[in-house]
C-alpha cells in the first residue's frame, strides 16, 4: 500500500534523529581509523581486509573468508598507483569495482566499503548516496527504483539533507525496516547479511 508523503517524511525524521543520536559518532571513529592508516599501501590492507580499530573482522564481511579478502587486498594493493591517482570518490570506486569483480566473494556492499575506507585516507568521500546489497531496501521503500546504482541527495526526502550522503547510505542500511512500515522502527538488522550485523539503539 503506497505511504503518503507524510508519514513517509515522518519515518525519515525519526531515522535520521536515531541515526545521529546513536549511530553518528560510531561511523565518524570508524572513518577517523582509516584515515589515520600511517601510509596508502596500510590504508588499502586495512580496507580491503576489513580491519576495525578493534582488530575484528568489519560485521559487513563476516561471512566472507578471510583470504579472499586477503586476495583481494592484494590485488588493490598492485592497482596502488592507480589509485592514489583518483581525484573523486566516483573514480576511485570504478577502480576499487574493477578489481573486486575479479575476486571471488566480493560483492557491491564490500566494494563500496572498501572504496569507502580507502576514500577516507585519499580525502575523497560520495557526492552521491550509493546503492548496494545494503541499503536497497531502505531506498526501496522511500520510492528509488532498485536498478539505480546511485542517487543525488536532491532526489531524497528533505529530512536527509542534515546528512552527508555516506551517512545516507549508513541510515537506509540501518533503518530499511522502519523505513518500510514492515519491521521494528529502530534497532533494525543491518540489511548487508552479516551476521551479527545489528545496531541496536538505546
Amino acid at each position: 500500500m503506497p505511504v503518503n508523503d507524510a508519514v513517509m517524511e515522518r519515518r525519515v525524521e525519526r531515522a535520521v534523529a536515531d541515526y545521529i543520536s546513536h549511530h553518528r559518532n560510531d561511523a565518524a571513529n570508524e572513518r577517523r581509523f582509516y584515515r589515520g592508516a600511517p601510509t596508502l599501501s596500510q590504508a588499502i590492507t586495512r580496507a580491503a581486509n576489513a580491519c576495525t580499530a578493534g582488530g575484528r573482522k568489519h560485521p559487513h564481511q563476516w561471512r566472507i573468508p578471510r583470504h579472499f579478502l586477503q586476495e583481494f587486498g592484494a590485488r588493490l594493493s598492485d592497482s596502488k598507483r592507480v589509485i592514489r591517482k583518483a581525484t573523486s570518490f566516483d573514480e576511485l570506486h570504478e577502480i576499487v569495482r574493477e578489481v573486486g569483480e575479479q575476486t571471488y566473494m566480493i560483492g557491491e556492499l564490500t566494494i563500496y566499503d572498501t572504496a569507502h575506507r580507502i576514500g577516507c585516507k585519499l580525502g575523497l568521500s560520495p557526492a552521491r548516496v550509493y546503492l548496494h546489497s545494503g541499503t536497497r531496501s531502505g531506498a526501496l521503500a522511500i520510492g528509488i527504483h532498485p536498478s539505480r546504482t546511485s542517487v543525488p541527495v536532491k532526489e531524497l526526502p528533505k529530512p536527509f539533507a542534515v546528512l552527508k550522503p555516506y551517512e545516507i547510505e549508513d541510515c537506509l542500511c540501518i533503518f530499511k525496516g522502519l523505513l518500510s512500515g514492515e519491521g521494528p522502527d529502530l534497532g533494525t538488522r543491518c540489511g548487508c547479511d552479516g551476521r551479527g550485523c545489528v545496531r541496536w539503539t538505546s
